[in-house]
């Protein structure tokens, strides 16, 4: 697929065209690597609210297509599939080679955790949509944790 086909079948994602998954990839030669860079401070408020700020780089060659930033609580300082998903996630823009997005979002506990101290884990492309050359380090952890009452 050449790099005009690409910027086409992209523009018509942003626009509501419902474009199969492999259709969202990198539209340079050189693959994109998105990572977290930094995440914090989270607070959680009354009613199950954390509001976060995050801050999102390409690392990599490639320019890389409007993605998202997913958040979860996990019991230990890393990802697996036991984490409670947050509702909510982070829109990023598209990202030229070495460029940063920072911004902030609101999420939402769901009902069903448990109350206790959480890490949050964010990550950047956690849908694995976007073609990267390390889709490994997409992930970071905080480094408090934040505390869930039930």
């Amino acid at each position: 697929m050449s790099g005009l086909t690409r910027v086409f079948a992209f523009l018509l994602l942003m626009f509501g065209s419902a474009l199969p998954p492999e259709q969202i990839t990198s539209t340079r030669a050189g693959k994109a690597d998105l990572v977290v860079t930094r995440l914090g401070p989270a607070h959680a408020a009354a009613g199950g609210s954390l509001h976060l700020s995050t801050q999102v780089r390409n690392r990599g060659a490639g320019r890389v297509g409007r993605s998202t930033i997913s958040y979860f609580l996990s019991r230990h300082a890393g990802k697996d599939p036991s984490d409670a998903r947050l509702v909510g996630r982070m829109r990023v823009p598209a990202l030229r080679p070495g460029t940063t997005f920072e911004g902030r979002v609101h999420l939402t506990v769901p009902p069903a955790v448990p109350g206790g101290a959480y890490y949050v884990v964010t990550c950047a492309d956690d849908t694995e949509r976007i073609s990267e050359r390390n889709e490994s380090n997409n992930c970071r952890v905080s480094t408090q944790r934040v505390r869930v009452t039930a």
